[in-house]
Formats: C-alpha cells, structure tokens, sequence
C-alpha cells in the first residue's frame, strides 16, 4: 500500500558531517539515487551528487551554506526529501513517499537522526523577541496615554494631543527598530540551522564558546544583582 507522510521540526538544528551523511546514506539505502543542493551566501546554488562531496565543501564566509535539499527517488512512486534551512516556518522539513511500511520506518529513522542533531538551545527560535518588544511597547504606551488624559482636569487640547501622537509615533518607530535589531542578533546568536561542515565548523565552535560566555556571564551578572540587592536590603 502506498503512503505519503510530511514533517516539520522547527527546533534549531546543528548539522554535522557525520548527521549529513547519515541521512544520505539512509535515504540512499531505503529510497534511491541521492543528490542535493545547496543555496549559498554568494548567491549560487551549488549540486552534489555524492555526500563526499558535500561534506567535503569548503563552506567559506563568502560562500556559506544557508540551506540544503537533499532528494532521493527511485521510481515514481518511491521518493523523499529533506529541506533543511529552506523554509521560513520551519528548520527541517521531511517529506516521504513510498510503501507504507518504508515510510513508517524512514520516517523513524530520520525523526531519530534529527533527534540528535538538536542544539542545546533547541527551543531558543521559539522565543520571538520581536513580539515581546511590541506587547511591553504597547503597554507602555497605553499607560503613558492614560497617565497624560488622567492628570488633565478638562479635555486634552490640540497641542496636547499632537504632543501625545508624537511619542506614539516616536515609540512605535523605536519599537520597529529595537524588534528588528533583537531578532537579528537572535539569529546570528542562536540560529535555527547551523552547517557545521568546512569552515563552518569553526565558526560554529566560535559562536558555541560566545554564546556560552554570553549566558554565563548574564545569569552570574543577575544572580550577584539580586544578592546584593537582598543583602543590603535585608
């Protein structure tokens, strides 16, 4: 019986030579033909037809990996596909088709591959910094608003609520920028994919012993924060 099945995983993901090639290697042995390609920085889609080769791939800055397909087909009712970094909602994306039991058990397989291939701060791209920006930005406004009408014993003139609309306007255009710029250093921080093959390894490593540096040193900074605030206000 024939079956089709699709996967989204949307924790953030490291990918390492030896977890490229085992999911090459398995799409190869339970699927066919495998080939892939590559989207890089420098606008050029690169193809590869043996996983030697992708793992072997230089990965420079200039020329990053930003994202891979890998796809394997053997006829056409029996074919597969991993997205990896290509869609906007989701870090991983599986798709597989084939007899119902190769779908059942590729679709295990992979799932226990990428299991493994999970960063420690897996859940860190479920943290959208942009929207808690905009939720205490609005509050903030509110109270600003209520506060100016409420100490006001007759209606707001026009000065006044010209006055008011430009710190709205002034604060929803900080809000946009500060949204934009958490996000981004979010992403450079702790991105949802990370191609840790080439050059690529390094900066990944570089970017491990930083991100831990940055969370130490904040949870130590916070800690010592709140003691010295108990102990001299005890």
């Amino acid at each position: 019986m024939q079956a089709s099945t699709s996967l989204d995983y949307w924790q953030c993901m490291i990918f390492s030579d030896s977890t490229i090639k085992k999911l090459w290697t398995l799409l190869d042995e339970r699927i066919g033909q495998v080939s892939a390609s590559a989207s890089c920085s420098d606008k050029t889609t690169r193809t590869f037809t043996k996983a030697k080769d992708l793992i072997d791939y230089e990965n420079s800055a200039s020329k990053r990996i930003q994202s891979v397909d890998i796809k394997a087909r053997s006829s056409i009712d029996k074919r597969a596909s991993i997205n990896i970094g290509s869609s906007f909602f989701a870090s991983v994306s599986v798709s597989i088709e084939a007899d119902e039991q190769v779908v059942s058990r590729l679709r295990a397989d992979i799932d226990e591959i990428l299991e493994g291939a999970k960063a420690w701060y897996a859940y860190a791209s479920w943290i959208r910094l942009d929207a808690l920006v905009w939720i205490v930005g609005t509050l903030s406004s509110a109270v600003v608003l209520v506060a100016g009408v409420s100490r006001s014993d007759s209606p707001a003139s026009f000065g006044r609520a010209f006055g008011f609309a430009a710190i709205g306007v002034s604060m929803g255009v900080g809000l946009i920028v500060t949204a934009l710029w958490l996000e981004k250093i979010k992403g450079r921080m702790f991105p949802a994919v990370t191609f840790a093959i080439g050059q690529g390894a390094e900066r990944h490593r570089t970017f491990e012993n930083l991100r831990w540096v940055v969370i130490v040193g904040g949870t130590l900074s916070v800690v010592t924060s709140i003691a010295i605030a108990l102990f001299f206000g005890g």
